[in-house]
């Protein structure tokens, strides 16, 4: 099973990828095939025991269109396409000109007309605009149509050709002359197409600034001296030089010296952290203070930031499950439009015997018709708010993982180190056998340091200080009961209370030789402080919410009601292995469930749930098991990235809506003769442009939000 990436040129519209996928998906070993318009990229999943890559691009290609590795793709600046682009918008529209000034001085009868009137002064303004800056759209209605399909293209190509061969014609039968049509077609076209790929640039910014977050080259210090190297080439255990203002080059340990570290390209956080020596740095962070020496631990490919930029990446070119209707409308728009423009043209030259008219409603239809916004609704508002989130530390793995986020009705959180700060801390210790303290604590300690469980740590902390010297034999962790040895020939055993009965309430964990209790101790953990609070919004937003723990039944019950969950919705002495079964009892009754956890310890739980968030501190997260990645160990962010998906739903409806509604009005009317073939120009070239700027507005409608909380 394999999945490549693939850099697609050629596309200009929705119809475009939507063909690409069709061809694909029936290919024998394909299992999932994405496109991505406004990036120009796809996706395909596929069984390599049956398909070879060769396969999957010459299909692309025998398309009309060109797909190549990214690794083989000869780099082009946006700016320098963008700039071409702009040069040809100028060079059609300086000869366009004069056909339009000409067509206004006509209406007003000044004389001057004539010489802008003048039939082969027309045509020599209108064939270098018809044939040269609009030969892109010819060469793409010729490969699609080549190979059996149509799109934009060849709806642009079909209007203006026909208006342009038309005023030929009449250029030697004295008939009027509408070169002015095809040429400010043309011109308005490549304009629309002009804002709309700088808007779509805009659109990626943020994956762009994080590509360019690393540098390109470190100090490394060796053999005494330090020497500049490319970071591809530096090896995990290098030693790098951290000089005040530099952006750290990949994740590492800092060696010497301190600083505080910038990380908010990173985690979101605004305020930089303070790192000394033995604490971990992040490539693409900044030393904002004094100089250190660091360690590299990974190579560039292997870096949060690089696995971050992945999980965008991955994100923007995955397809979301409401663009599965735009898509198979795009599949047919086209052919559609053509056949409706034909009808148009039959019936008006039926009614009215006028050719002029006839000719003009057909291609008012093809030009007023804009696949273009049908394929840009959903990718381009799913770009942008992977950019959001990414920026503030939220990572959407897909973009359906971002769609369904929206849309849940409950959200399960385990307690410990979710709801709690993980902290937890031994509040007494009660001896119950013959043993001394001391002698019972270091077996304690003994056997807990081979744990890294919470509770453990906690007892370890505790019982460190009394420790004697005292070993035991034949240590063995049992998950998500507890952890057990032999002391002196008798088995001793440090976890789950095994018999409640005559045992105090407070008791947590249970010190047990041969199955007899001889201690335990009363462990606490430390509710965060923005657990209330947001478990309170969250409740607003209509959710149900929903507790794991393995704390006992009074433990749970006073945590969840300190931060406002309800009793029936509170589970406790859940253990490790059962969490999953209690993920699947409550989507039993629920719509869409989302479970969050650290992402460790609850991955059966995590995947059984319809979307799961991982929350860390951005360096020991599951990335494999998650659908979301929180990146701050901050329970607000939760609250963040629903309301982030929420919006960014609101968003592409918004966008299907205006594209769906723009083609339903704008079609009829200009069947109906009442559209100027220049005026459905304008509207269909900024109809694709109004629908990036509404997701554009993404970023003001989230902020602004966020704000008001």
């Amino acid at each position: 099973m394999k999945k490549i990436e693939l850099n697609i040129k050629g596309m200009t519209c929705a119809a475009c990828s939507a063909r690409i996928e069709r061809k694909l998906s029936r290919l024998n070993g394909v299992i999932n095939v994405s496109v991505n318009l406004p990036l120009n990229k796809g996706t395909v999943e596929y069984d390599d025991s049956k398909l070879n890559l060769d396969k999957i691009i010459s299909t692309i290609n025998s398309l009309g269109f060109a797909a190549l590795l990214p690794e083989n793709e000869v780099k082009v600046n946006p700016d320098e396409k963008e700039k071409k682009l702009l040069h040809k918008v100028i060079f059609s529209a300086i000869l366009a000109s004069p056909l339009i000034l000409g067509m206004f001085l006509h209406i007003f009868h000044l004389d001057i007309a004539k010489y802008f009137m003048n039939p082969f002064v027309q045509f020599l303004l209108a064939t270098p605009v018809q044939f040269f800056a609009g030969y892109t759209f010819y060469k793409g209605a010729y490969h699609n149509l080549k190979s059996g399909g149509a799109n934009m293209d060849t709806l642009v190509a079909l209007g203006t050709t026909a208006a342009y061969i038309y005023s030929v014609y009449n250029m030697f039968t004295g008939g009027d002359l509408y070169f002015e049509t095809s040429t400010m077609l043309i011109t308005l076209v490549l304009l629309g197409k002009y804002f709309e790929a700088r808007a779509t640039k805009k659109a990626s910014d943020a994956i762009n600034k994080l590509l360019k977050l690393t540098p390109k080259t470190a100090k490394v210090e060796k053999d005494g001296y330090i020497i500049i190297k490319d970071i591809k080439d530096i090896l995990p255990e290098e030693i790098l030089i951290i000089a005040t203002g530099d952006t750290i080059p990949l994740d590492g340990v800092i060696l010497n010296g301190e600083g505080y570290i910038d990380e908010s390209y990173i985690t979101g956080e605004s305020i930089p952290v303070t790192k000394k020596p033995g604490d971990q740095v992040l490539a693409g962070t900044i030393n904002i203070s004094k100089s250190f020496k660091m360690v590299a631990k990974v190579k560039e490919e292997d870096t949060l930031l690089s696995q971050i930029i992945k999980i965008v990446e991955q994100a923007q070119t995955s397809k979301a499950p409401i663009q599965k209707f735009a898509d198979k409308v795009s599949a047919y728009f086209v052919p559609s439009v053509i056949l409706i423009s034909i009808i148009t043209f039959i019936s008006w030259y039926l009614i009215k015997s006028n050719f002029y008219e006839s000719i003009m409603a057909s291609i008012a239809v093809l030009v007023i018709s804009c696949p273009c916004a049908l394929g840009l609704a959903t990718p381009t508002s799913i770009m942008v708010a992977s950019g959001i989130g990414a920026k503030n530390g939220i990572l959407f793995k897909t973009s359906e993982a971002m769609e369904n986020l929206g849309r849940i009705d409950t959200i399960i959180f385990d307690k410990t180190g979710t709801l709690t700060k993980g902290d937890l801390t031994v509040l007494s210790f009660k001896n119950l056998s013959q043993y001394t303290d001391e002698e019972l604590l270091s077996c304690c300690y003994f056997l807990e340091k081979y744990s890294s469980h919470p509770i453990a740590r906690a007892i370890t902390q505790y019982s460190e200080k009394f420790y004697s010297g005292i070993e035991v034999d034949n240590v063995e962790e049992i998950a998500g009961v507890g952890i057990r040895g032999f002391y002196n020939g008798q088995e001793l055993f440090i976890g789950k209370i095994i018999d409640k009965k005559g045992i105090p309430q407070e008791a947590d964990v249970g010190i047990y030789i041969n199955t007899i209790m001889v201690g335990y101790f009363v462990i606490s953990d430390i509710i965060r402080d923005e657990s209330q609070e947001t478990i309170g919004k969250l409740k607003q937003l209509g959710l149900k919410i929903y507790m794991l723990t393995g704390d006992k039944k009074d433990v749970a019950i006073k945590i969840g009601n300190e931060i406002g969950i309800d009793l029936d919705h509170i589970y406790y002495e859940v253990l490790p292995t059962e969490k999953a079964y209690y993920v699947r009892k409550i989507k039993s009754n629920s719509t869409l469930v989302t479970m969050v956890g650290d992402g460790i310890n609850d991955a059966p739980a995590l995947s059984v749930a319809d979307i799961s968030i991982a929350m860390g501190s951005g360096t020991d997260i599951a990335i494999d098991v998650a659908d979301v990645i929180l990146m701050k160990d901050d329970l607000k962010m939760i609250y963040n990235a629903i309301l982030l998906s929420r919006k960014t739903l609101l968003n592409i409806k918004q966008n299907l809506f205006w594209a769906f509604f723009y083609n339903i009005i704008g079609i009829p009317v200009a069947a109906l003769g009442m559209l100027n073939p220049i005026v459905a120009g304008a509207a269909m070239s900024f109809s694709s442009v109004s629908v990036v700027t509404n997701a554009l507005r993404l970023k003001h409608m989230y902020y602004k939000t966020i704000k008001k909380q």
